[in-house]
């Protein structure tokens, strides 16, 4: 499949794939580098020896601009390409290709991105090579199943550091070296470079490494302990479980990366996160338990994704359900975040499910991924959460024991290779002496979210029966605990296993009537559940009671499900979290339940949100007085974000200049900018506040806010200029595509953007001329309509879903974003 945007670069096809990993096989690659070419390009030169097991046929390599020079076997080649691809005619048996190119630095996060820090006007350069973004840096075979071995030189400013997957050495003034690393898939490499500050520590023989960008340095050096204290348990954890030893040398370098596309990514040997995770300014205990999970997760892929790869991006669940899960469970066995599997349900559960209903839901491990887009497309909720969910489900069946005995044995058998789904499977049916063909047939390669609900009869104050019905499109087994709960918090348990349109429960017959029914207790499964008769009213006192986080979870998780099902009303939830998240101790599930009634209930799903606003503004108030930092700050930064009053605004200005602050909460850079966007949206500061603001902040994640600030303005004429730069401008980073979307479309301003509605609609598709899929992906996620929640606005959608040339990216996030103004238009009672 072509693609029309992005310098016309063609996406690999399944079939192609195959016959390419047929004909050839890649031993090496020597990439060069050269980033002193000037702010706009940098220089490649890469010489590629392979096999070809027909000699005389022909195939391509991927480079993504067409190259100044190139040989194939000495001989020149033309040096037109077809989108990404140059041809190579007539192979012999033992083949050197060698590829010289000028390539473009890129803002989007793919390929080489480039960003100057304006803080002390430093450049930072870093590669991303997933999914086929390796061809943006160096000529190469760009495909998971055709590993070599990569050596590495770099040439760059003589005050920079240079990192990559192997060691490395300075060998002269500006001139970097680095060992052989592999065999290794392409889409793993990577170079960081910049005047990057580092720490380093040593553990159990191996050099760790962190890194961030020099003005980052106070931040860095204060955290360190804490992010070498992360690295050192889980590896600890991963080499005892796996009893093997991390399989890529003695180094293990971490970066934090400027404008870093993705949440981070793991590369072998330099893995590199988006340096949002390295704090400036004040964070609560669940953003560092998700960057303690994203720590563990990454180093997981070391052994699922870079030790053994799969074949083709049909299996990405054999990379990212597996790091999903061992994200949690490691940062929860290994480290201080002992509930981090309650975090699990409320944060990336919650999602799964919502995505699982919705329009673009696929299932774990899809029998047909025909190009690397579509690969690009599942790397969501499903491949993640409902993966990693199927996987906690598989070894509640086999038992951990049996459970890391076949991945050990998958391990050994597939080592520096590639395999599949049939595979890893294979090796676990042989350790666990069980077919597990059936479970992985109904688990992984179906689509849907299976709905538990108790039947019961009751007499006298007890269970006369006590059943729990399943419907889905394709039933799969579930293994639960069922957990029904008195008023003080106690519960009766019973392990279950479902697997029948109706499964009795005898356990619980003749037992006293709940005061809760929980079927998912300790959230052991991926399944919507419902609760039992008279349950809801009996939440505002008992969900305190209970004592696992994750099954206050598994609760929040399903009441929000029961709303966007319109079952509950979303005001009815707002109120329960004003009742109960004083009461609530885990602190993700305080952030997230405050996040969906400001970000959904205020903005999307009541047609009047004044009323919801004032009560979370309020709740806010409540938790900035109480103990704890962290519960201070989330409860000052929604007091910030729902402030509607006149009394509510004055304190956010009171705020600003140091007045009436809570106890204990520092007004830092982060939270300042929070306050002026939420006095900005409402008309109570504007574009001279902005300045002051970016003086004093004069940082790239300043400038970031202040773009987000000044879209947020309710001026036709700061409007009509964000407008232009969110749908024509080609300069702009990600991260400032981001913060032109999320500050145009506020719900405040309706009437002020109803004229845009039409023109989105309108202007969308020819973005796909000039941006690249990464970036199409922002314009069409964060540039999208949400508040716009009328039929209209769905009209408008299906009318342009209807084009057949729409970009595939574009149709798919479109179709996503439909979806969810629909779910508001029945959450409000409205037509869907």
């Amino acid at each position: 499949m072509g693609s029309g945007h992005d310098g016309l670069m063609s996406s690999l096809t399944q079939i192609e794939a195959q016959a390419r990993a047929g004909l050839l096989t890649v031993e090496t690659y020597l990439v060069e580098l050269d980033l002193t070419r000037g702010a706009e390009r940098f220089g490649s030169r890469t010489t590629i020896r392979f096999r070809c097991a027909e000699p005389g046929a022909a195939t391509f390599a991927e480079i993504a601009a067409e190259p100044t020079a190139a040989t194939l076997n000495g001989v020149p080649l033309a040096t037109g390409t077809d989108g990404n691809r140059l041809p190579l005619p007539a192979l012999a048996a033992e083949n050197e290709l060698v590829v010289t190119a000028e390539l473009p630095y890129s803002h989007s996060g793919e390929g080489l991105h480039v960003l100057v820090d304006p803080s002390d006007g430093e450049t930072y350069v870093c590669a991303t090579s997933a999914l086929d973004c390796a061809s943006r840096t160096f000529a190469c075979f760009d495909q998971p199943d055709l590993k070599a071995r990569i050596t590495l030189r770099v040439t760059a400013p003589e005050h920079w550091t240079v990192l990559a997957n192997a060691d490395g050495e300075r060998v002269g003034p500006g001139r970097w070296e680095f060992a052989e690393c592999g065999p290794m898939s392409t889409y793993l490499f990577t170079v960081c470079a910049g005047p990057y500050h580092s720490v380093y520590r040593e553990h159990a023989g191996r050099r760790l490494g962190w890194h961030g960008r020099a003005s980052l340095a106070e931040h860095l050096d204060r955290q360190a302990d804490e992010l070498f204290e992360l690295t050192a348990q889980c590896l600890d954890w991963y080499e005892r479980t796996f009893a093997m030893c991390y399989p890529f040398g003695d180094k293990y370098d971490q970066v934090f990366v400027p404008e870093f596309l993705h949440g981070a990514m793991e590369n072998i040997g330099c893995v590199t996160f988006r340096d949002e995770m390295l704090f400036r300014s004040a964070v609560t205990d669940a953003e560092r338990e998700l960057r303690a999970m994203i720590i563990a997760h990454e180093m997981a892929h070391m052994w699922f994704g870079n030790l053994v790869t799969l074949r083709w991006w049909d299996d990405l669940w054999l990379n990212e359900s597996f790091a999903e899960y061992l994200g949690f469970r490691v940062a929860s066995e290994a480290t201080r975040f002992r509930h981090a599997w309650a975090s699990f349900g409320v944060t990336r559960k919650l999602v799964g499910y919502e995505k699982d209903q919705g329009p673009s839901t696929h299932p774990v491990a899809p029998a047909d991924v025909p190009d690397v887009a579509h690969g690009m497309l599942n790397v969501d909720a499903i491949s993640y959460p409902k993966g990693a969910s199927a996987l906690r489900q598989l070894a509640t069946l086999l038992g951990d024991d049996t459970f890391w005995a076949g991945l050990r044995r998958y391990f050994q058998r597939y080592a520096y290779g590639n395999a599949d789904l049939a595979d890893l499977i294979g090796a676990m049916a042989e350790e666990s002496g069980r077919d597990l063909g059936d479970w992985a047939r109904r688990w992984l390669r179906t689509t849907g979210v299976d709905l538990l609900t108790p039947a019961v009869t009751v007499a006298d104050g007890r269970y006369t029966s006590f059943a729990v019905e399943q419907a889905a499109p394709e039933r799969r087994p579930h293994r639960v605990r069922i957990a029904c709960y008195d008023g003080e918090g106690v519960a009766r348990r019973a392990d279950v296993t479902l697997d029948a349109a109706r499964t009795e429960v005898p356990e619980m017959a003749g037992a006293p009537a709940a005061d809760l029914v929980v079927l998912n207790d300790a959230d052991l499964t991926f399944a919507r559940i419902r609760f039992g008769p008279g349950d809801l009213s009996r939440l505002p006192g008992l969900l305190p009671r209970i004592a696992d986080p994750a099954t206050r979870a598994v609760v929040w998780t399903n009441l929000w499900d029961m709303v966007r099902a319109g079952e509950l009303a979303p005001a009815d939830f707002v109120r329960l979290a004003v009742a109960v998240l004083p009461a609530e101790p885990e602190q993700s599930v305080v952030d997230i339940v405050l996040r969906l009634c400001r970000q959904h209930v205020a903005d999307r799903y009541v047609a009047d949100p004044a009323g919801v606003l004032h009560e979370l503004a309020e709740l806010g108030l409540v938790l900035a007085g109480q103990d704890g930092a962290a519960r201070r700050l989330a409860g000052t930064r929604i007091a910030a974000s729902a402030a509607v009053t006149a009394d509510e605004l004055a304190l956010l200005r009171d705020w600003r200049a140091g007045r009436r602050v809570p106890d204990g909460v520092a007004m830092d850079a982060d939270l300042r900018w929070s306050v002026l966007f939420r006095l900005v949206t409402v008309g109570e500061a504007g574009a001279d506040e902005i300045a002051a603001e970016l003086a004093a902040d004069r940082t790239a994640s300043g400038e970031v806010a202040a773009t987000r600030c000044r879209a947020a303005l309710p001026d036709p004429d700061e409007k009509r200029v964000a407008w232009d730069r969110l749908m024509g401008d080609r300069s702009l980073s990600n991260r400032h595509l981001e913060a032109l979307g999320r500050g145009f479309w506020r719900a405040e301003h309706a009437a002020l953007t109803e004229a845009y509605v039409p023109r989105f609609f309108a202007e969308l598709p020819a973005t796909a001329a000039f941006r690249s899929p990464a970036m199409l992906m922002i314009t069409a996620r964060d540039g999208y309509p949400l508040t716009a929640v009328r039929p209209e606005t769905t009209e408008l959608a299906a009318k342009l879903l209807a084009d057949a040339d729409l970009d595939p990216v574009l149709h798919r996030f479109v179709t996503e974003a439909d979806h969810e103004v629909r779910v508001a238009l029945a959450a409000r009672g409205g037509r869907s």
